[in-house]
């Protein structure tokens, strides 16, 4: 059970990590286009 446990946790942490990094690479790429656009 605990093993079950560490892994939905592991999961969980990965898919946030995942997230952040992608809504960063989003506002990375958004204001690389507004300085393009500008």
């Amino acid at each position: 059970m605990a093993g079950l446990a560490d892994t939905s946790t592991q999961t969980l942490l990965s898919l946030i990590t995942a997230t952040t990094h992608a809504s960063h690479c989003i506002i990375f790429a958004s204001t690389q286009y507004h300085h393009l656009a500008v």
